[in-house]
């Protein structure tokens, strides 16, 4: 999984997108915003996906901010043949279109089900940046939501 994949967008992504995915992702996944106390919780499990993700955004975060760094990185997976270049793709369990998905004005984001009863949501403004690829909210599937951007 490339640094781009833990933060869901494609490799062209600018850096502000970059910035922006990341800021959000934190705040989602933080653990003063998201722990469980109670270690025998099914919640507790959900918690460690959510610090091993964290620490995947981080990674990524650390890499992708710094333009010398990130032409590096690029590079590198040009030269391995990772996502980006000529190898093997990221793992996503399925895609939906977007037509498909519920929206939700009030909060501008687009949601589906999920077969773990959880479910996989996009905002607007993810689909701004460049999202293709959404994690669901309680599992580790994820998808690939397929939109064609229209210019206004």
């Amino acid at each position: 999984m490339s640094h781009y994949d833990s933060l869901g967008l494609s490799q062209s992504a600018t850096t502000e997108a970059i910035k922006r995915r990341y800021q959000r992702l934190i705040l989602q996944l933080h653990p003063d915003k998201n722990s469980t106390q109670d270690p025998q919780s099914s919640n507790a499990l959900q918690d460690s996906k959510r610090a091993a993700k964290l620490q995947l955004v981080l990674k990524a975060w650390e890499v992708l901010r710094d333009q010398d760094s990130r032409t590096e990185y690029d590079a590198s997976l040009a030269a391995t043949g990772t996502p980006g270049g000529a190898g093997p793709k990221e793992v996503v369990n399925g895609e939906v279109d977007l037509d498909d998905m519920t929206y939700n004005a009030d909060s501008g984001t687009f949601q589906s089900s999920c077969r773990c009863s959880g479910s996989y949501v996009v905002s607007e403004q993810d689909l701004e940046e460049g999202v293709e690829v959404v994690s669901c909210t309680t599992c580790s599937l994820r998808i690939r939501v397929l939109y064609s951007v229209v210019d206004e």
